[in-house]
């Protein structure tokens, strides 16, 4: 898993590659420590575009829910688009997709902020 940030109108865009799993333990500890970093820095805005994430596991989803969970505290919400059919599945099987604001695409996305 790679991933590149950055901001779109006052968003931390997180565009994410490669599957979000505890097996890609390296990758996913430098995102969960950089997601983490941002919050210490009050930064409450984020955007996940998961257009390349072929899958995702609990453990995975466990970084965008402990965000929410910050967010909503602050009075922000956590954008997620590009959800495949084996993701979508992950998001609905753990009622997740109520949780975020989700779009198709990322223009969509982009055009909500």
């Amino acid at each position: 898993m790679n991933y590149n940030k950055e901001r779109i109108k006052g968003w931390l865009v997180f565009t994410i590659q490669g599957e979000l799993d505890i097996i890609q333990s390296d990758d996913y500890d430098m995102l969960n420590n950089d997601v983490r970093n941002e919050v210490i820095d009050e930064e409450y805005k984020f955007f996940f575009d998961l257009n390349a994430v072929p899958y995702i596991d609990s453990s995975g989803l466990s970084i965008l829910i402990f965000i929410t969970s910050i967010a909503s505290k602050n009075g922000s919400t956590i954008k997620v688009c590009g959800l495949n059919d084996i993701t979508k599945k992950v998001f609905r099987l753990l009622k997740a997709h109520h949780v975020f604001e989700v779009y198709k695409t990322r223009e969509q996305a982009v055009n909500s902020l």
